[in-house]
């Protein structure tokens, strides 16, 4: 991201210019870099940016001087003057007129429904033009499992770019994705592929009621072995997460049945949390809903009252059984 910007013609090519043009906030700076070719008895240095002055006036030996130029997000004009003076007492100037730019924080889009893990592909793009894409997929004991990259055509670098991959396990714990725009910053995400949906027997409330009776408590015993095996499988790449989805049947007003799904969810996620589980723990109702078994409104259907656990690091995908993206953090 160096640009030549100018060589002085005089004294012998003593001093030459360059700009860092672009600058990224948390990252780096645009910036003015003198080269000096022979020694120096004075140099002077002097441009504004936007309102901003900067200035370097000493003596300098063989070597590069390097003047940030801290400036807020946008594009900025910067004229000024540089001057030097020689060993023999010849001097000479020239202007400095030249434009930076701070870019914001560089963010990348990766949208879930596109993430095809048996195709091996996902889509992505950057908020600024892009010039790169490349995937690193990483299987549950760390080692690398596959690989993707893809150059992006100049004429589309702002819209979604599709990229391949091709992996060597089914057992992919991680897919890190790293996009460079066409200015050389870079940013990565990492995305975690992995969800499970518990097997387990579930627990039969009382009629109308949340409270776990103490006779079901140990199907839920019987299960938790398997949720902290997926947790210590996985808990070195992210933080494992428990959501927990309630549903009931079609007995009863759809506004209680959702409210009691939800608090019958709240029940269990507070039975995992008082058990052990270390990640966070999410719960949602969806009442009637999502039905496992069809029927009209009004019946009695034993395998609609259930409650599903998934174990995640992120969210489960809406749809399906999740219709809605209405979870609830455990306090």
């Amino acid at each position: 991201m160096i640009w030549l910007l100018s060589t002085l013609a005089w004294a012998e090519n003593a001093v030459d210019i360059e700009v860092v043009r672009h600058g990224q906030l948390n990252t780096s700076t645009p910036a003015l870099i003198v080269k000096v070719r022979q020694p120096l008895t004075q140099l002077d240095v002097r441009f504004t940016c936007s309102g901003k002055s900067y200035a370097l006036g000493q003596s300098a030996e063989r070597g590069e001087l390097k003047i940030p130029i801290e400036t807020p997000k946008g594009n900025h004009a910067c004229k000024g003057t540089l001057s030097i003076e020689m060993d023999d007492g010849s001097s000479g100037s020239m202007p400095l007129n030249f434009e930076v730019t701070m870019h914001p924080e560089l963010k990348m889009s990766i949208p879930e429904d596109k993430v095809d893990l048996k195709k091996g592909t996902l889509n992505v793009k950057l908020d600024r033009p892009s010039e790169t894409y490349s995937i690193s997929l990483f299987d549950s004991d760390n080692t690398e499992v596959g690989q993707g990259f893809e150059r992006v055509d100049p004429a589309f670098n702002l819209g979604f770019t599709e990229v391949t991959w091709e992996a060597l396990s089914d057992d992919v714990a991680v897919i890190q994705v790293q996009g460079k725009d066409i200015y050389g910053f870079t940013t990565e995400t990492k995305l975690f592929p992995w969800s499970y949906d518990i097997p387990h027997e579930d627990v039969i409330f009382d009629s109308n009621e949340s409270t776990i009776p103490t006779e079901e408590v140990y199907k839920l015993t019987d299960v938790q072995s398997e949720v902290q095996a997926v947790v210590a499988k996985y808990n070195q790449f992210a933080v494992v997460n428990l959501y927990v989805a309630g549903y009931t049947d079609t007995v009863g007003a759809p506004s209680h049945n959702k409210s009691l799904s939800e608090q019958r969810a709240k029940s269990i996620a507070h039975w995992f949390k008082e058990s052990g589980f270390q990640g966070n723990i999410y719960y949602q109702g969806f009442g009637e809903s999502v039905l496992a078994i069809p029927t009209a409104d009004g019946v009695d259907e034993a395998q609609n009252r259930r409650v599903l656990y998934v174990v995640a690091a992120t969210e489960p995908n809406r749809g399906g059984s999740f219709p809605a993206s209405n979870w609830k953090a455990l306090r």
